[in-house]
């Protein structure tokens, strides 16, 4: 149940740290990009008999860095308890996905360590004491992984197993999605690097600012703020602003995009290692 599960590495959980508003963004364009993956995953955890998920991605690029998501619409107190208490540290599923490429039920490895019960404990205040993770590993370094949880008591061994089985699918499937549609070539991952000014313009239209906001932030004209979009684009070979977020998003070049789930309940957090 770790947020940043997809990972679920040795770099650090904290939150990226937050842009400041020049006016208020506007909560519909804020987070428009990313939530038909998260309504997606919303409604397959439904589907399944699930209240909660998280689904992480992990991308390794050639010269080794890392990125990594993950959506979730666990508790948004869970969210924050989990970070300010450091449960990245103790969280077994964590542990797990460090060393495990099979799926896995949580109740299956709760343990009687003084850590494992205090963490589990906690879990079950927002309903996560019971619940199944499925990693998935792609052949170009992608690494998925989506858990399913909020229901009040393990499933039989037959329902484990189509739990399992659905939920592989789903991933690879929203995987090769994700992959095919913002990444078609290895030039999305690999195009000329973007400008600190495209990155900055980037960054601020993914939250939903207008370009005269960000021009007032960024002490540009607003055609220039146009102008570092649009190049922006072609760099990444992207054919909307939507799509040029997304591979700036998953190729690390964006870095301190703000939390969607600021002003709606979806989560989203961000890491490049």
């Amino acid at each position: 149940m770790p947020l940043s599960s997809a990972a679920s590495s040795k770099t650090s959980s904290r939150p990226i740290t937050r842009a400041r508003s020049v006016g208020k963004p506007a909560p519909d364009s804020q987070s428009a990009f990313i939530d038909p993956w998260a309504n997606r995953c919303a409604e397959f955890a439904a589907q399944e008999g699930f209240r909660y998920f998280v689904f992480g991605l992990r991308l390794t690029r050639a010269e080794g860095r890392s990125v990594q998501f993950a959506l979730t619409n666990y508790p948004r107190e869970w969210l924050h308890l989990y970070d300010s208490n450091g449960y990245l540290r103790i969280d077994p599923v964590a542990a797990l996905l460090l060393t495990s490429i099979k799926p896995f039920a949580w109740d299956e490895i709760q343990e009687a360590g003084t850590k494992d019960k205090m963490f589990w404990k906690q879990a079950a205040r927002f309903g996560l004491q019971y619940g199944y993770t499925v990693p998935v590993h792609g052949p170009r370094g992608q690494h998925a992984v989506i858990g399913l949880g909020g229901i009040e008591r393990p499933l039989s061994a037959t329902a484990k197993k189509q739990v399992f089985e659905h939920s592989w699918s789903f991933t690879v499937e929203l995987l090769d999605e994700i992959f095919g549609t913002y990444l078609q070539h290895d030039g999305a991952l690999t195009a000329t690097p973007l400008s600190s000014k495209q990155k900055d313009a980037l960054s601020l239209i993914s939250q939903g600012w207008s370009i005269r906001d960000i021009a007032k932030k960024l002490e540009l004209h607003s055609r220039t703020v146009e102008y570092h979009l649009g190049g922006a684009m072609r760099k990444l070979g992207a054919a909307t602003r939507e799509q040029a977020i997304v591979r700036a998003l998953l190729g690390g070049d964006i870095e301190d995009l703000k939390y969607p789930g600021e002003l709606r309940d979806w989560c989203l957090r961000i890491q490049s290692g």
